[in-house]
């Protein structure tokens, strides 16, 4: 078997560059999409704080109380939510469903 030791055509190196190019592009948009929801989050997580900031400066409320005024509303959404998942419990029992932990 004979190996070639011609240079590649200018097309041939054209087309794996373009190759390379779009793999990486492709890779980008995989890497981009897969934490865009983390991106998201952390937007999110800036604009709660941004707002707890200004509640705080437009009264006379200090960020501690702004803080403590939105971890009570947690606290509440928490306890409605454990509410209603014992409410659910409770009313598949009453129907003859066992669940186990």
């Amino acid at each position: 078997m004979r190996r070639c030791n011609c240079r590649p055509t200018a097309a041939i190196v054209i087309s794996a560059k373009a190759t390379r190019f779009l793999m990486r592009k492709s890779c980008r948009e995989q890497i981009k999409n897969s934490i865009s929801h983390i991106l998201e989050w952390a937007v999110l997580g800036k604009s709660s704080m941004a707002r707890e900031r200004k509640i705080a400066r437009k009264s006379t409320l200090s960020a501690q109380r702004v803080h403590e005024m939105l971890e009570e509303c947690r606290r509440r959404r928490l306890a409605e939510l454990s509410r209603e998942v014992s409410a659910y419990w409770h009313m598949m029992e009453r129907q003859g469903h066992n669940h186990t932990f």
